[in-house]
């Protein structure tokens, strides 16, 4: 391994980022392509040979996926996945992108494969990772007209219970459904609190308080009172 630089957050100036993703009509994948490629040329040097390839797969492949090309699409998705480690957090998100794909063009069984093979790698994943994945399974599903497996749900009482989530009612589609929706309700509803970016510390602190008293999921209870933790704790005088 090379000792170049491999942050990815340090890869691209958000400047450039930006202008990636506002500064293009998403059905114009090829002068977003362009765009994108010059720029990560441009920084190649700096960085790690599979790194940079794994990055500019994920730009090409979200240019494709923007434009509803999910045939194009696919074989960059597939790259990505090849060039991360399976220690990489995100090491399943070009998975859940190929299940979706696959379920966009139709082909059940190439999405089937990929669900899979996400399910091998469940042991290192968070609860979201495995909610996410089974959402694109359930869109897998929805897309080619096929039943859902009744062997995996197993998984939705997993989530369920490791993420701290109500129980929920009715089949396993409106099971996942239901989680989904009521994650991504607190998730917008915690990520709205940090945009704020609230210079009073009571008055955030306060904040997060009425968050945990209205939220329903477990786990973003117990992350705002580490949250609340944190700030007392670097505010002593609160």
């Amino acid at each position: 391994m090379s000792q170049k630089n491999v942050d990815h957050k340090e890869f691209l100036d958000k400047d450039v980022v930006i202008h990636y993703q506002m500064g293009f009509d998403l059905k114009d994948f090829k002068s977003r392509i362009a765009y994108i490629t010059a720029e990560i040329e441009k920084v190649r040097p700096d960085f790690d040979h599979e790194f940079v390839e794994n990055r500019l797969a994920f730009y090409i492949a979200h240019s494709y996926l923007d434009a509803d090309k999910f045939d194009l699409a696919i074989p960059y998705f597939a790259k990505e996945h090849a060039l991360r480690k399976e220690t990489d957090p995100f090491y399943l998100f070009p998975i859940q992108m190929l299940i979706r794909c696959y379920g966009e063009i139709g082909d059940f069984e190439k999405g089937l494969h990929w669900f899979k093979m996400a399910i091998i790698h469940f042991d290192q994943a968070s609860g979201f990772d495995k909610l996410t994945t089974l959402k694109e399974y359930v869109h897998l599903i929805t897309k080619t007209g096929h039943h859902f497996d009744e062997q995996y749900i197993y998984l939705i009482e997993e989530i369920t219970e490791e993420l701290g989530f109500h129980e929920t009612t009715g089949n396993s589609i409106e099971r996942i459904l239901d989680l989904w929706k009521v994650n991504l309700k607190w998730n917008r509803r915690m990520c709205d609190i940090h945009l704020l970016k609230e210079k009073d510390i009571p008055i955030e602190i306060e904040l997060w308080k009425n968050y945990i008293i209205e939220c329903e999921v477990g786990w973003y209870r117990a992350y705002a009172k580490n949250y609340i933790a944190d700030l007392k704790k670097k505010n002593a005088d609160i």
